[in-house]
């Protein structure tokens, strides 16, 4: 929760937040996400991708400043995700909530 009340100024990296945590609780291997492919589900209402790419960043920052243990690198054509711890735990077997019938 201090993720998502750090981060709510910005519709865009809570996005990416959310995005970013479950790529990363499957990751394998590292993997090149090219910036056509973000700028399509991030920024769609940018016209030009060196304009979305320059705001996408900027919350991407904002993002590994709550989780600083994603393991990502600024490629040319995009981003690199690199398998990396996930920062929201598992939820335990016993914990799961059931609705009120």
């Amino acid at each position: 929760m201090r993720a998502f009340r750090d981060l709510k100024a910005s519709p865009m990296a809570l996005d990416t937040y959310a995005w970013l945590t479950y790529r990363m609780s499957y990751l394998s291997k590292t993997t090149l996400v090219p910036s056509e492919s973000l700028q399509s589900q991030f920024g769609s209402a940018y016209s030009r991708l060196r304009d979305f790419k320059r705001y996408f960043l900027t919350s991407l920052a904002a993002v590994l400043a709550v989780y600083p243990k994603a393991r990502i690198c600024e490629h040319t054509q995009g981003l690199l995700l690199q398998p990396s711890p996930s920062h929201v735990s598992p939820r335990s077997a016993g914990r799961h909530s059931t609705p009120a019938s």
